[in-house]
C-alpha cells in the first residue's frame, strides 16, 4: 500500500480503503480498479491524497489517528453547531463537552499519540473540515504538553470552537478565492470577538472563551484583536494557534491549494520564538508526521523509498524501503531488489522531499509562500 496525490491517480490504480462520505456512506469501494471518471470525482470531493495497492508494499499499514466514525461525528457536530448559531445563537454547552470527552478517550486508547498529516476528510467543506482537523491536533498536542484531563477538555472545546464567529461573516468573504481588501481583512479579524460574544452568551467557561479570543494574538506581538505577546496570551490559545495555522496551510482553503505538509513545518519552525511560543513549538515539532506511512519520499542520499513504520519518538526518522535511486543526470534507477533504511539509526541522512513511484519531484525543500 502506498500513499499518493489523486492527482497523481492513474486508470488502473486500485484504492486500498474505501472512500466515504460525511454521511458515512461508502462512495468508491476498495479493491475496484479505478476509471477516469471516478478519478475525477474524487478531485471534485476535495481529496488530496488517498492509499492504493502497490505490487512489494503489501506491509506497509496505514496510520491513524482517529476512526472515520468519530471523524464523521466531529463533522457533523460542527454542521449542526454553525445552523443553529446562525438561526438561534445558542450553543449547547454539554453536547461540545460531549464531543470533546469522545475524541480524548479514542485518542488516549492509541498506544502511540502524535499527529498525523493524513486525509482525514470526509467533507469537502474547508471550514469544518478545518475545524475537525484543528480539534485533533490540538488535543494530541495537547496530550503530549502533559495537560490535566480538565485542561485537555477545556482545549478541545476551544479549539473545536475557535472559528464559530465565521458563522456571522458572510460567506462571501469567507470564500473568497482572490485576495481580500483592506476593509474585507478587517472584517475577517472580527471573527474571534464574535465568538467570544456567542460563547458568553452561552456560559462557556472563561478558559475556552480567551483560548477561542486571542487564538490569533501571535508570541510577538503582532496578532489581533489585542496585539498581545509572550505569557500575556492564555496558554491554550497559544496551542492552538500553532495547529490552526499549520492544519490551514495544509489544507486546500478556497484562496489557494494546500501546501506540502514539509514546507509549512518548516516555516513553523521558523517562526518559533517570533509567531509562536517556543516551548510549544519545539513539543509540536517532536510530534508532527508529516510523512505517514506509505509515503513515496527521497533521501538526502538519494534513493528513493517508501515510508514503511514511524519511529514514534522521533516520527521526522521513520524506517524507509528503498526502491530506487535518482541518478546525476536525474534519472531514476530502479533497484532489482528493495532494502529498508531506518534513518533514526542512519542519522547521516534525511529525508528532502516527496516523490512519486515513477520518482517525479513533488516536494522538494521549497520556500513557503502563503497568504495566511
Amino acid at each position: 500500500m502506498i500513499r499518493t496525490r489523486v492527482e497523481n491517480l492513474k486508470e488502473g490504480d486500485v484504492l486500498a480503503y474505501p472512500v466515504i462520505d460525511e454521511a458515512g456512506r461508502v462512495l468508491i469501494g476498495a479493491g475496484i480498479p479505478l476509471k477516469g471518471i471516478v478519478i475525477r470525482r474524487l478531485r471534485e470531493l476535495g481529496f488530496n491524497y488517498v492509499y492504493v495497492e502497490a505490487p512489494g508494499f503489501e506491509d506497509v499499514e496505514r496510520l491513524e489517528l482517529i476512526s472515520q466514525n468519530t471523524e464523521l461525528e466531529i463533522v457533523k457536530t460542527s454542521k449542526e453547531v454553525f445552523g443553529k448559531i446562525k438561526r438561534t445563537q445558542e450553543l449547547d454547552p454539554q453536547k461540545i463537552q460531549h464531543l470533546a470527552v469522545t475524541v480524548l478517550n479514542e485518542i488516549l486508547s492509541k498506544k502511540n499519540i502524535a499527529i498525523v498529516i493524513d486525509d482525514l476528510m470526509v467533507t469537502s467543506d474547508y471550514l469544518f473540515r478545518h475545524l475537525a482537523r484543528t480539534m485533533l491536533f490540538s488535543s494530541v498536542l495537547g496530550i503530549n504538553l502533559g495537560y490535566s484531563e480538565n485542561k485537555l477538555r477545556e482545549l478541545a472545546k476551544a479549539a473545536f470552537l475557535h472559528d464559530i464567529g465565521f458563522a456571522f461573516i458572510d460567506e462571501s468573504i469567507r470564500n473568497k478565492k482572490g485576495k481580500l481588501s483592506p476593509e474585507e481583512m478587517e472584517i475577517i479579524k472580527q471573527h474571534p470577538k464574535l465568538a467570544d460574544s456567542i460563547l458568553a452568551k452561552n456560559k462557556f467557561s472563561s478558559s475556552v472563551r480567551k483560548a477561542v479570543l486571542q487564538h490569533h494574538e501571535r508570541f510577538d506581538g503582532s496578532g489581533y484583536p489585542a496585539g498581545l505577546k509572550g505569557d500575556e496570551i492564555f496558554e491554550l490559545a497559544r496551542v492552538i494557534a500553532v495547529i490552526d495555522v499549520f492544519e490551514a496551510m495544509t489544507s486546500d482553503a478556497p484562496y489557494r491549494r494546500a501546501l506540502f505538509p514539509g514546507e509549512v513545518y518548516e516555516y513553523v519552525m521558523s517562526q518559533s520564538g517570533r509567531l509562536f511560543d517556543p516551548d510549544i513549538v519545539k513539543v509540536f515539532s517532536k510530534k508532527i508526521i508529516i510523512y505517514p506511512t506509505g509515503t513515496s519520499v527521497i533521501l538526502s542520499n538519494n534513493f528513493i523509498g517508501v515510508v514503511k513504520s514511524i519511529n514514534i519518538s522521533y516520527p521526522l526518522r521513520p524506517i524507509v524501503k528503498v526502491f530506487a535511486k535518482m541518478m546525476d543526470d536525474g534519472s531514476v534507477n530502479y533497484l532489482d531488489t528493495d532494502f529498508e533504511i531506518d534513518l533514526l539509526r542512519t542519522l547521516d541522512v534525511v529525508i528532502v522531499g516527496s516523490t512519486d513511484l515513477s520518482g517525479n519531484i513533488i516536494d522538494y525543500e521549497r520556500d513557503v509562500s502563503a497568504r495566511y
